[in-house]
């Protein structure tokens, strides 16, 4: 009876530890069945021990033949010890009919068939809600008698109960999953091409009554760049529980006389359900387009004695790009998806004292490949403007550089808790 009192434990507390996925929980069955070929009550009850400590923390919904298997195994045990050996083995033929019962064909535990009367099914779920009753997914609650593995999924996070002649009440199945506390890794690297417009626009205006206009010979008032950019960049979330801390990083590249353009950000998240939710800091670079006075000797003319001859000369502005990385602050919020092909929305804002910026995107993630590769793919939009202004006594001078991006970007994910 203590083996099975241990198997429900886990449905009174969820103690911390380390995901455990399918191969893992394979392996204690394969344990618990080479225990039961040499008779080792005492190893078996230490593999069941495992598996209690084990089921808070499952990353999948076992598979119903996997799962009705071990609990035959428990059955065994029981019935060797005088225990409640029926429990477990009514949950195991219910689950599967067919199940080894791991006794030759004389032996009581082959012979013994459940009660023919089957309890009602519990309430129906919402069509939105993922929960899984001993390892299929389920359209309605257990009934309030027998023993039941539940669990239900937010994300691809997985809650778990055993439980046993127990109501399972709608708002438990409803209500968001009680992540346990586990480090998730998730980096996403690509690279896209998409239109690029690099460029600055430059104007002045007077703050009193002048003959002429200025000479801002150390700016190129207009000057832009439009083409096929290429892109690359990553994305990476660590997170603990329910916190994480989330990051990005890109660059591109223009014509060979453009300097590359770049961006980092990022900053602590919230992560609720599916939506991932944070603040940050982050670091943009802008092109200035800068010009030095280049002077020039025009061709002489009739001399002209109210002129001296340095008048002469020209000044000829000459842009060259020069690299200013600006500071902001900014919001992101990401939306991930559940399923396969299912969208993916990102929108980030990022605000500084002498900058804009906006980025969207729109991602899908199709199946994984036979090779286990987790393709990701999106549609890239972001614009960034900075704010330069030189002021003296005569003048107002303002310069706005700035870039706008959109195209396509596709890449791998690393490490995505599914």
């Amino acid at each position: 009876m203590w083996l099975l009192l241990a198997l429900l434990a886990p449905a009174q507390a969820a103690p911390e530890c380390d995901p455990v996925d399918e191969e893992a929980f394979r392996t204690l069955f394969l344990d618990a069945l080479a225990a039961l070929d040499r008779d080792d009550a005492a190893l078996h009850a230490q593999i069941v021990a495992e598996v209690r400590e084990s089921l808070p923390c499952l990353t999948f919904a076992p598979p119903p033949r996997l799962w009705a298997d071990f609990l035959v195994g428990v059955a065994v045990v029981e019935f060797a010890q005088g225990g409640d050996w029926e429990t477990p083995m009514s949950a195991a033929l219910r689950i599967r009919p067919s199940v080894d019962r791991l006794v030759s064909g004389a032996h009581p535990l082959n012979r013994w068939e459940p009660p023919a009367e089957t309890p009602p099914p519990g309430p129906a779920l919402p069509e939105d809600a993922r929960v899984w009753v001993d390892g299929t997914l389920a359209t309605n609650l257990p009934p309030g008698q027998g023993l039941y593995l539940i669990q239900k999924e937010d994300d691809g996070w997985f809650e778990t109960r055993l439980v046993e002649n127990e109501v399972v009440t709608l708002d438990w199945a409803t209500s968001p999953v009680e992540r346990p506390p586990r480090t998730e890794m998730w980096l996403y690297a690509s690279g896209g091409l998409g239109l690029g417009v690099v460029g600055q626009i430059a104007f002045y205006e007077t703050n009193g009554s002048v003959d002429e206009p200025p000479d801002f010979s150390d700016y190129l008032p207009t000057d832009a760049w439009v083409g096929l950019m290429p892109r690359a960049s990553a994305d990476g979330l660590a997170s603990y529980g329910r916190l994480g801390v989330l990051g990005h990083m890109e660059i591109g590249w223009g014509n060979a006389a453009r300097a590359s353009l770049g961006n980092v950000r990022g900053g602590p998240v919230l992560l609720a359900g599916p939506l991932v939710a944070g603040i940050g800091l982050g670091l943009q670079s802008f092109e200035v387009w800068e010009g030095g006075c280049h002077i020039t000797h025009a061709t002489p003319g009739e001399p002209n004695p109210a002129r001296p001859p340095e008048s002469l000369e020209q000044c000829h502005t000459v842009a060259t790009p020069r690299t200013v990385g600006l500071p902001y602050g900014t919001g992101v919020l990401w939306l991930r998806g559940r399923k396969p092909w299912s969208p993916q929305p990102q929108a980030a804002l990022g605000m500084g004292p002498y900058m804009a910026r906006f980025d969207f995107g729109l991602h899908v993630e199709p199946p994984p490949t036979r090779r286990g590769a987790q393709w990701r793919h999106g549609l890239l939009l972001n614009a960034a403007i900075a704010n330069f202004e030189r002021t003296d006594r005569l003048y107002n001078m303002v310069v706005n550089p700035g870039h706008f991006y959109l195209g396509l970007q596709s890449g791998l994910v690393f490490g995505q808790v599914r």
